[in-house]
């Protein structure tokens, strides 16, 4: 989020591009760690090491962050509470925080709860599961770098509310057989259409308030955040109820409507 903010700071001329561009390159570590972690725990690597040598690589990072001089072009605009309280009575800017919200909800909700599904409800599942998370991430990385393309013909929110639209429908399919193929499928197509939609949504925030862009993309990521931290939860409670599986998943389609609905709202009303 703060290499988003930066980069949005950075480079204002190039600001879907290069925050698409960041989310490529996030994608493809999602992609390669679950794949490299299952691959060491196969030959008998405790698990515990795959945390320690997590644990070095951030602490070289820290170490190289610690020496690197942010541009004081990035860093002109800190948080200003006033003026996110003046864009909060903005209906375009609680849009976008709840569309957000909704979106990181729903993609935490996907790819962390599908392996337990796989493992749990599909026929020969668990043979499966520990692909889960690196099918959905090459598809999103994928994406992300169709994206590229896509922003430069595409208005913001008309790609929104196709991927959104999209994503719904696919993993609403996903829980309508139990192969495990076609839902491997499924999985690989909803990573396809959810690549764009965090980005799109910050770009979006950025060029509406664009006088306190910064202050914005604060609130909007503090919201995804937020929507990333209860989504979950909500759907791996409602599998404990009479709901299930299929029941608890299919929140995620209903919130990516809705998402559909906002980014709909918000293309017919442009930024002024």
């Amino acid at each position: 989020m703060v290499a988003s903010a930066l980069a949005a700071d950075l480079y204002p001329e190039k600001r879907t591009l290069f925050l698409n561009a960041i989310q490529v390159v996030f994608g493809v570590g999602a992609a390669l760690g679950p794949f490299i972690s299952r691959g060491l725990m196969a030959q008998g690597t405790d698990w515990r090491a795959l945390y320690l040598g997590l644990a070095a690589f951030n602490s070289l990072l820290f170490v190289c962050l610690l020496f690197y001089k942010v541009p004081r072009s990035a860093a002109s605009e800190s948080l200003h509470i006033s003026a996110l309280v003046s864009v909060l009575h903005k209906p375009a800017f609680g849009a976008l925080c709840l569309m957000q919200a909704l979106y990181v909800g729903a993609e935490v909700s996907f790819f962390s709860w599908m392996p337990t599904y796989f493992d749990n409800h599909l026929i020969e599942g668990a043979k499966w599961a520990g692909l889960v998370a690196t099918v959905f991430w090459v598809a999103m990385t994928t994406g992300r770098l169709l994206n590229c393309w896509l922003i430069h013909h595409v208005r913001l929110m008309r790609l929104t509310f196709a991927s959104a639209l999209g994503g719904a429908i696919f993993s609403a399919l996903a829980l309508s057989t139990r192969n495990p193929l076609p839902v491997m499928g499924c999985v690989a197509i909803v990573g396809l259409c959810y690549s764009g939609i965090f980005s799109l949504v910050l770009s979006e925030a950025g060029d509406r308030f664009t006088s306190v862009a910064g202050t914005a993309f604060g609130g909007v990521m503090a919201m995804g955040g937020l929507g990333g931290a209860i989504l979950p939860w909500v759907v791996g409670f409602l599998s404990t109820t009479k709901m299930g599986w299929n029941g608890a998943l299919m929140t995620v389609p209903a919130v990516l409507i809705v998402l559909a609905i906002l980014a709909k709202t918000l293309e017919r009303k442009p930024a002024q």
